[in-house]
């Protein structure tokens, strides 16, 4: 199935009731990553890992991002979540192939906002602060999250503080 701005408003929510069961696939357009919930009541789709959602696009604002990874598991259902890009697609946002060379290798490559909004409080970041995996978010969230010791990264879940990075780090190299 297919959801776009040319769907009948009664045809969307019946799409999104099947988009949610046994071997359906639904595409569906940027405008409706937002706003649409996915509640999936098939048992073997959840046996299975849950909705999976895969975005074909770089959101220009990281609270779209966190609306559409938000598609895949509602209350206590399972979900996976995946963007796949070309890197053609990322040239517009500045980012190079060879950033996505050395972010593949491993290497440290911050990671520049796109909007002043933080991710996580939708607030206007005044005093940015980044975490080791390079996300930004303002000061105020980053001081909540460096509270919890093994606090993650809201976006990618990798170590929120320097401590629990740098443990992370140590035991995998062991």
């Amino acid at each position: 199935d297919i959801i776009n701005s040319d769907t009948r408003k009664d045809n969307v929510s019946m799409k999104v009731r099947k988009a949610t069961t046994t071997g359906n696939i639904t595409l569906l357009t940027r405008e409706h990553g937002r706003g649409l919930d996915f509640i999936c009541h098939d048992k073997i789709v959840e046996q299975n890992g849950g909705l999976h959602v895969v975005q074909t696009f770089l959101s220009e604002e990281l609270s779209e991002e966190i609306q559409i990874k938000g598609r895949t598991a509602r209350g206590k259902n399972k979900g996976s979540f995946q963007i796949i890009l070309l890197i053609s697609d990322l040239e517009k946002f500045g980012i190079t192939a060879e950033e996505i060379k050395l972010k593949q290798k491993g290497i440290f490559v911050p990671v520049q906002p796109m909007g002043t909004e933080c991710a996580l409080c939708f607030d206007e970041q005044k005093h940015p602060e980044s975490l080791p995996c390079g996300h930004s978010f303002c000061s105020g969230c980053v001081t909540k999250l460096h509270e919890d010791t093994n606090s993650k990264c809201p976006l990618c879940s990798a170590p929120a503080s320097t401590t629990a990075a740098s443990a992370k780090l140590s035991v995998q190299t062991l």
